[in-house]
Parts: structure tokens; sequence; C-alpha cells
């Protein structure tokens, strides 16, 4: 019988309530291969034969095994174990002893995924022995291999390892069982970190399961090999397997397995620096885990959570999540246990919490044999006790590392351990030794990102290793080797401008992405109608991590291309400077903030102007009096402005002699400061200089893109807030002669094609920046919100963009040097230069300022946004416009 065959008769065996021995036999063996192609269909139609009756107890037997069998593939553990007791009392009553030992076989699975692993283990034993008195050695094997997992699961991989060994002779001609012996081998080796030999492992069992047709054995194979690369560093290539596997346990309907590989690729995406992409991914596996009963790969889970916590600065809610863990995790598993204990003890030397050296020494031992993961914890021992000042200490770890055999192997690895011998050389005073460490550090840090195939990935690997590009830097200061400082600060910042941020929604995934789309508009829709109630705003917030979530399985098999290029070097980039040009770079060193200031006759740097918190504090005060758009404040703004630059000008006037025109490079903390509106030598800067701001050094200097004008259009979509939109696209087409889209003909459609043709695209729109996702921030038109990478998929290459909208020139965090949001992703693109504000313009002010700046393009054709923008700063202060109000306007874009 085939399992259609048997499909196709089921509600016929049910009918009859009866029927032969013959068929239900074949109906148990059907049905188990059914497990492991169609997973869904299998349980469906084991609970379908819930009640049926057979005539003899073997049959019996044989039917309850084979629906525990299927039940435990669909991790309902409890149901099968039940299942499995009354079949064993059937067998028991009729002595039969082959029955009672495939009983046994078949509760293996349930009670140890179950963590009953004591039970687990007698089950397997007791099934071995019994086959082997009958001389049934393929059931011996099948027994002997369940034990090998069982022992693998608490923490014996060794062990395993030896009962695998023992097992292979008695599977010389079951290829599917060989198959599944190579994949358990694998995982144990794995558990060794013994990489190589896994893979090869692994490889082997995905070919058996592939030919086998056991898609639920590919699946698991992709997984751990998913698993395998992410632990060596390949993170690019273990999120593409991550995804692969997840198709084929979605096509077979095993969902628990998916929350297992969810939380798996999740620990991938912490390790890659995506934190909050790993929290999205744990948010939706670990209530999942803890459904199905899945204790281990939920205590797994949570263990990445609390990383990714302390990585986001959530000290405390990560120390909580650690202190549940050790109260819950077994003593039979070592490694998760050890790593936990180190991770605590380090967190708590970091913020000079009493902690006991036993408790990291207790860590360490019990990561014994598990060569990478002790390394890491050496890692961060080694990480705490610099940052305690116990540099003694911190060189026995950092020397147990060198030793490693596994560090010099991996790339993450090599590239921490180099940072903190560079950081404890910096510490002892020996600079030029630190310099070289530390530039050793970064280039290794390069290679990993410039692997990542996805621009997310290489963004979020580039915050992940921030620390060491600053470092370089900062030690390459110390030597006065600015042409080094420089080039640390170009690699991180800006290296990674989205070359392919639209939306693909070709393939099988993006249908669900279409479809989360569709859903967030209907609840866009009904915050326009006034429907502003915390269940909308939780459906919004849903559904944007729904959308998000399928981007990142959209991103892992994208073919968006490796590298974004290599940053100019200083000499190149002064060479390339127009007369009178200074690039201003601000960056962030420890807790102060610093600036380079590049010039054609020379490059400087001067640190530690300013202290960060003084920035982010007047910044905040600024923006409260902003909103506030009061003129009663003007002396709460002169105060803000006069702090401003006495922090961040006032130190650079003898390095800016002779300079008409700035392009600025800001990290996240300088990002909203109102630069034209600044004092600087009597008046603002604005009308001393001819202001720019450009992404980084190399972005300013790249080859210029055409200057073609030819085809305006203006798209205005009024609302309740900003209802004059509408005739500020009416004022800009009168002004340019270029095509206006309001009203009913502002719909998404009419607009992407629109935007698609023209070479200068005018936004006035209300805009609402997603901080959480930035390129899902969106634009409203009148049918529906289109999203930030709607928008950049259809700005054609050398458009200039003018986005209107509040806040469009927002970007990541506070301390973020590769940024992302809609103005890096739309010059990623191609875009030529990108206007937007800095923060929410007055309506009526946007229509005048906008009207100012189009028609001095249009008086002048080879003119720049940039340029523009400066003239409409300076005619709306002669015009008497507040500052606060004008000063929003930025240009974003290359200089040349």
């Amino acid at each position: 019988m085939t399992v259609a065959a048997a499909i196709d008769q089921i509600d016929e065996v049910l009918g009859r309530r009866h029927s032969s021995d013959v068929d239900l036999r074949a109906l148990s063996t059907e049905l188990k291969a059914l497990a492991l192609t169609d997973l869904k269909r299998a349980v469906e139609i084991t609970d379908r034969l819930h009640g049926l009756d057979c005539a003899e107890d073997a049959v019996a037997v044989e039917l309850l095994s084979a629906r525990a069998h299927v039940l435990s593939y669909a991790m309902r553990f409890d149901d099968a174990t039940r299942l499995l007791a009354e079949a064993a009392t059937i067998a028991e009553r009729a002595s039969d002893t082959a029955a009672l030992a495939q009983v046994r076989l078949t509760s293996v699975q349930p009670l140890a995924r179950a963590a009953r692993l004591d039970d687990a283990q007698r089950a397997a034993e007791d099934a071995s022995e019994a086959f082997a008195q009958s001389g049934d050695s393929i059931g011996q094997a099948k027994s002997l291999l369940n034990l090998g997992i069982v022992q693998r699961m608490r923490g014996e991989p060794q062990a395993a390892l030896s009962t695998f060994g023992a097992t292979l002779p008695l599977l010389t001609d079951q290829p599917m069982l060989l198959g599944a012996l190579s994949s358990n081998r694998a995982e144990a080796l794995l558990d060794l970190d013994r990489f190589m030999e896994a893979e090869s492992a692994f490889l082997a069992a995905r070919e058996a399961f592939l030919a086998a047709g056991n898609e639920h054995g590919v699946a698991i194979v992709e997984g751990n090999l998913a698993d395998l690369f992410a632990r060596q560093g390949r993170l690019d290539v273990a999120l593409e397997r991550f995804e692969l596997a997840r198709r084929h346990y979605e096509r077979s309907g095993a969902t628990g397995d998916v929350a297992r590989l969810d939380m798996e690729s999740a620990e991938a995406m912490a390790a890659l620096g995506a934190h909050d992409a790993a929290i999205l991914a744990l948010g939706q596996s670990l209530p999942e885990l803890r459904r199905k009963g899945l204790a281990r790969e939920w205590q797994r889970g949570q263990f990445v959570l609390a990383l990714c916590l302390l990585a986001g600065g959530h000290d405390a809610a990560a120390q909580r999540v650690l202190e549940d863990l050790l109260d819950q995790i077994p003593q039979d598993e070592p490694a998760l246990r050890g790593q936990c204990l180190v991770m605590r003890a380090t967190t708590d030397a970091r913020h000079g919490r009493p902690h006991t050296d036993a408790a990291a020494r207790e860590g360490l031992a019990l990561l014994e044999g598990r060569p990478a993961r002790l390394a890491q914890a050496h890692a961060w021992l080694a990480d705490a006790c610099i940052r305690g000042g116990d540099l003694e200490t911190a060189e026995e770890h950092i020397a147990i590392l060198a030793a490693s055999d596994i560090v010099s192997s991996l790339a993450a690895m090599r590239a921490q351990r180099l940072h903190l011998r560079g950081r404890m050389s910096r510490a002892r005073g020996e600079g030029r030794l630190a310099a070289g460490q530390l530039r050793a550090a970064l280039l290794e840090a390069e290679r990993i990102r410039g692997a990542q195939r996805a621009d997310r990935w290489r963004i979020a690997c580039g915050q992940h290793w921030r620390d060491s590009y600053i470092d370089a830097m900062s030690a390459a200061l110390d030597l006065g080797d600015i042409e080094s400082a420089v080039d640390a600060l170009e690699r991180i910042r800006g290296r990674s401008l989205l070359e392919r941020a639209g939306d693909r929604l070709n393939g099988p995934a993006d249908a669900a992405v279409r479809a989360s789309l569709d859903a967030l508009n209907v609840y866009y829709a009904r915050l326009d109608a006034g429907e502003e109630t915390t269940e909308v705003f939780a459906r919004i917030r849903e559904l944007e991590d729904q959308a998000e979530r399928l981007r990142t399985r959209a991103d892992a098999l994208s073919e968006a291309p490796r590298s974004t290029g290599e940053p100019q070097p200083l000499d190149r980039i002064r060479l390339a400077l127009p007369p009178s040009t200074a690039i201003v770079q601000y960056f962030v060193e420890d807790t102060g903030i610093g600036v380079f200031v590049v010039r054609r006759d020379g490059a400087h740097a001067v640190r530690s102007i300013a202290s960060e918190a003084e920035v982010l504090q007047a910044a905040s005060r600024l923006r409260f009096m902003i909103e506030d758009d009061n003129e009663a404040n003007s002396s709460l703004w002169s105060s803000a402005t006069q702090a401003f630059a006495r922090m961040l000008l006032l130190p650079l006037a003898s390095l800016l002699e002779g300079i008409d025109r700035l392009a600025l490079s800001l990290p996240g903390a300088l990002e909203t400061v109102p630069w034209p509106a600044l004092p600087w030598g009597g008046s603002c800067m604005v009308d001393h200089f001819e202001l720019h701001t450009v992404p980084s050094a190399t972005f300013a200097v790249r080859e210029p893109m055409p200057q073609v004008r030819n085809r305006v259009v203006a798209i205005g979509v009024p609302d309740e807030l900003a209802p004059s939109m509408q005739d500020e696209a009416h004022a800009v087409a009168a002004v340019t002669g270029g095509n206006v889209l309001v009203g009913q003909d502002g719909t998404a459609a009419r607009v992407l094609e629109a935007i698609a043709q023209a070479d200068v695209v005018h936004l006035a729109t209300h805009c609402v920046y997603s901080p959480k996702h930035p390129m899902a921030s969106r634009l409203k038109l009148i049918d529906r919100w289109i999203t930030a990478h709607e928008l950049v998929e259809a700005v054609r290459p050398g458009a200039r963009v003018v986005l209107a909208g509040c806040e469009t020139g927002r970007a990541g965090g506070i301390n973020a040097e590769d940024r992302t949001g809609l103005v890096g992703a739309l010059l990623a693109r191609g875009a030529a230069e990108v206007v937007s504000t800095r923060w929410p313009l007055h309506d009526a002010t946007a229509v005048r300022l906008f009207s100012i700046m189009h028609e001095q393009l249009a008086l002048d054709k080879t003119t720049s946004m940039a340029e523009a923008i400066c003239h409409t700063h300076r005619q709306a202060a002669r015009e008497g416009m507040p500052p606060w109000r004008y000063a929003a306007l930025q240009s974003t874009g290359g200089i040349r």
C-alpha cells in the first residue's frame, strides 16, 4: 500500500472500525514513512485513528507505536508517551518480547525530548538488549543509535561517539539508518567543536536523506549545518542554511522544529551583531519551544537572549535571565551551565559587583572538551579583567587564547584575541605595539564583515565590531598617525551604504511580505481614522516585527553584492577636495567627541573637544524648544546654540581659516544639531560656509553624478497635521514646470511609477520614522503607506530627492557609525543628493522654504541641492523666519 493509497482508504478503514491485520500493518508502515515527508498529514491521520480496534494484540501494539512515532515527530510528547504506555501494557499481557522491545525503542524519542533522560536511556538500553537476544540486528542498531542520541543530550558527546561506532557494523546495508547515524555522529562532533569532521558527516547524512526522499531528515541536517557554520563564524552561509532548513520543515509541517530553528538562527544573528533581529526571532520561538516542552532548546534560547540584552546595554535584565537559567539548567547540560556561570561572573566584574573566582573556575571546568566555547569564555573573562584594571589576570586568559588551536582557525576568535591583546598593550602604554595589534584586529573584522552578502548584515556586523575600529583609530591617534586613524573611521562609517535596499517581492517567501504590508496598511488606515487605541498600536508593532522577520528570511537567500568597495586613503581624499573645502569628521571616542579636519593642505585631529553626554543633553533641551515652537523661547535657542558652538566649533577655528565649504560627517550623537544656525564669526555658520552633510569622507569625494534636471515630479499628500502639503507640491511644480501628483492622483502605484521616471523627486508627505526598523519607515500616500524599501527601489540612479516629510533625515542609534535609514539607502541606490529634515517642519514654513530652494535651482541649473539649501537658509533668515524652523533642512551627498 502506498502513502497515497493509505490516505485515500482512511475513511473506509475508520467506517468499518475493524480491518484486516494486513491493511493495518501496512497503514502503520506508511504512517511512519509519511511522517518524514508530510508530518501535518501524518498527524491528521494519527488523530483520526483514535479508538480503532485491532483483532490481534501484535497489530494493536504496532499501530499504537506508529501513532506515537508520528506524535513524537510533531513534539506532542505527552500524547506519544500515553500511547506507548498503552502499547507496553498490551505487549506485556501478551508476553510479546519483540513487540515490547519495539515499544521501548519508540519511547526513547519522546522521553528524551521531554528531558526525561534517565528514562530514555533505560528504554534504549532495554530495547538494545531485547533485540540482541532475539537476533534482530536492525532493531539493536536502532536502539544503539537512540542510546547515542541520549548520551549526547546528557552532555556526553564522547560516549555518544563510542556508541555510534559500535552501531556502524550493524548498518552496512541500511542507507536511511546510515544517514541518521552520520547526522547524529556529526552533532556529537559539533558538540566537541570538531568542525571539519562534523561538516563531512553532515554532508554525508544530507546526501543519504536526499536520496531517500526524507524531507524531515534533510531539514535536520540543513539546520545543523547552519549551526556549525554559525559557530565557525561563516554567518552568511549559516543564515542561508537556516532558511533552507525552515522551508523543508514548513513543507513537512514540523512547526516545533521551526521554532527550534528560529532559536538557532537567533543565535547566529546575535553572533553577527544583529541583536534586535535576534530578539525578534527569540520572541517568536521561545514561547513555542516552551509550549512544545523543549526545555533544553528553550534554555539555550534564554542564554542567547541574555547575550543580546547585554549587548544592548540592558544589563540588569540580562542578569535576571542568567540567574533564572542557572536555577533551571540540569547538571547533565555542562556546556550551557558553564557559559552561564562565566557570563554571570564577567557581568558582575564589569559592574563592580561581588563575584567569586570560584564560579568562573567552575564554569571553565564545565567547558573542558568544548574548545571553541572554552575560548570564548576566556575572552569574556579577559575583557572583564581589562575593564576592571586587573591586567595580570587578563594576560593569563589571553595567553590561553594565544595557545588555542581553535582560536587560530576561527576568524571571529582571531579578531577578538587580537583586539584583547591590543587593548592590553595600550593599557600598558605600549603604543606602537597596540596600534599594530588593533589594526590587525580591525582587518580580521573587515574580513568577517565583507563576507556578509546582504546589506543589513554588513551593517549589523560593523556595529558589532565597532569597538575594534574605534580602538584602532584611538591607538593610531596616540602615535599621531592621522592617516591610519582616518582609515579606521572610514572603514566603518558609511561603508555599508545599502546597495540593494528595495523590496524583492518576487520569490516564494515574498508573498508573505506582501500580505504583512497589506495588513499593516489596514491598521495604518485605522490610525488615520482616529483609532489610536492600544490594540491598534500593538497590532501595528506586531505586524512590523513580522514583516521584519520575513525580510530577514528573504535577505538570507538574496543575491545582493558582498562588497561595497574600499574606502579611499587620506592622501587621495585630500587631493580630490575642491579648493577652500574641508571635510569635518566628528567621532565618538570613549565618552568624548573628537574631530578630524581634512583639507587639501593637510589633515588634523582634535580629541575630546566635548563630552558626549553634554552634547546629548544640549540636544535634548533644544528638541524640547523646537517642539514648543514658541518665539518666546528664543533666549533658550540662543543659549543652546552657543553651547554647541563652544563645544563643537570653537576648537576648530584656526583649522577652518580660508575655508568656505564644509562637508560634515556626523555620528548619531550629532545628527540633530542645528548646524546652519550655530553662531560663527558674529552671525551664523550658513553665512560663512556652504554646508554639506556626507556619510563619510570617501563618499564626499566620489565621482559626481550627471547633472540632469529635465524631469521633475512633485507629490503632495496632505493630512490633518500638514494640510498645506498639497499647496507645497503645486508651488514646486509652478516653479519647476514639473508634473504634480496630489489628491486622488497620489496613489502608491502612480507615485512609484512617476518617481521611477523623474530626475528630481519632491515628496511632500507625512513620514513616520521607525527607530526599531529604519527601513520600515513609511510615507503616507492617498491610498496607502509605502515603506522605505519601496521608495528606494523606485528612485533612479542620479536622481535628486527631496524628502519634505518630518524627520526624514534620521538614522539608526546615537552611537551608530554605519548608518541606515531613508537618506543612506537612497544614496546607496545611486541618488545624487537627498534633502531631508533633522526634525519636524512647520507646515506653512515648508511651503516657503521649498519654494525658495526650487526657485534657486531653476535660476541656475548647475546649482547643487546643498548650495540651494544654503541659499534657502540665508533667504529665510533675511525674511525673519526663526532659525529653529529653517535649520531643520539639510542636504546629504557628495561635494564634487
